[in-house]
């Protein structure tokens, strides 16, 4: 009896923990939103970008979105240290916050330099969700029907509510501090995430020896 109480109470603290990095995840691409304010000022007022020319370089950034089978498919085929989900993750939050850092500090940013590193922020957030929607399909499936729908509901809940507080504070921020002070914040933030993640999964692969 000691010992199935005791495997309960393990299982009940791993879906515990796996609940809280789903969270996190989420929260995390939510709030993403938080600098793309801070960079439609500033492309038209630090860079001069026409309107039209604005609606052109945002729809060009999101082409990476199309890649997210692709992305699914490679995450299937290929893991890393062991996993197939929250190492993508780490890797999407760390591209993330390159290229945010990039834009902070690339000295006399030009226009093609900007798309490369929206591009390139753009592919590591389709590769967070990917792995995201992922592990909680995944969660869903080792579930009960009534657990499943609620860590779904979970999720859904954490990234809605990260991205509308990151377009609140975004537009707050923009009256206090400039765009790339912004950008500095978002790529510490990423980075941060990336982090913590990476320290899970070495933890998590210790304990598993």
């Amino acid at each position: 009896m000691e010992k199935e109480q005791k495997v309960e109470a393990e299982r009940a603290a791993a879906a515990a923990t796996q609940r809280w990095v789903i969270g996190v995840g989420f929260w995390v691409q939510g709030f993403r939103l938080f600098p793309w304010l801070g960079v439609n000022f500033f492309l038209k007022d630090g860079m001069g970008v026409a309107a039209s020319s604005l609606q052109i370089l945002q729809a060009s950034a999101n082409l990476p979105m199309v890649a997210k089978p692709l992305l699914g498919l490679l995450s299937d085929a290929v893991p890393i240290r062991g996993g197939r989900r929250l190492p993508y993750v780490a890797i999407g939050a760390l591209l993330q916050a390159v290229s945010w850092l990039g834009i902070a500090l690339w000295p006399s940013l030009t226009l093609p330099v900007l798309t490369i590193f929206l591009l390139l922020s753009n592919f590591g957030a389709s590769i967070c969700e990917v792995a995201n929607d992922a592990i909680v399909a995944e969660a869903g499936k080792q579930a009960t029907s009534s657990s499943g729908g609620q860590l779904q509901s979970f999720a859904c809940m954490f990234g809605s509510s990260a991205g509308a507080l990151g377009n609140l504070l975004g537009g707050i921020a923009l009256s206090y501090f400039s765009p790339k002070a912004m950008f500095l914040f978002l790529q510490s933030f990423s980075c941060s995430s990336s982090s913590l993640l990476w320290l899970y999964l070495r933890a998590l692969s210790n304990s598993q020896r």
